[in-house]
């Protein structure tokens, strides 16, 4: 199914666990083991939220395995808000600092992309395609 969808609404998603920045110059492994223990934690078929809060998060070249299920949100935008800052070039794809793995969710019905070459923070609206899925 093509087209402009909305975005879930998550001002009812629960936060199931908030973190701070560690201070130090690398919290990948910080920020990996926050969304590892939200998901092992989650006990049904519903989404969770991961909250950043405000500061910078320094991402080592492995990035982060966002899994199934799991929302991160960050507090506000600007050097100000959440900043998650990739510090390191990732050989395979130096624009990756967030990888989605796992299974599709148990809702979804058929395979799709998001054909948006960017999604601005704070878009509620994203464009699908079914082709090539």
């Amino acid at each position: 199914m093509a087209g402009a969808y909305n975005l879930p609404e998550y001002s009812n998603i629960p936060v199931a666990m908030e973190i701070s920045p560690t201070g130090t110059k690398d919290d990948t492994a910080h920020i990996q083991a926050a969304i590892d223990k939200v998901y092992k934690e989650a006990s049904n078929d519903n989404f969770k939220i991961l909250k950043l809060k405000a500061g910078t998060y320094y991402i080592n070249k492995t990035g982060i395995k966002l899994k199934s299920g799991i929302v991160i949100s960050g507090e506000g935008q600007g050097p100000t808000g959440t900043i998650l800052y990739a510090y390191e070039a990732n050989n395979s794809d130096s624009s990756m600092v967030i990888k989605v793995v796992g299974n599709a969710h148990s809702k979804a019905t058929h395979n799709c992309y998001i054909t948006n070459s960017y999604v601005p923070a704070g878009s509620n609206k994203i464009t699908l395609s079914s082709y090539d899925a």
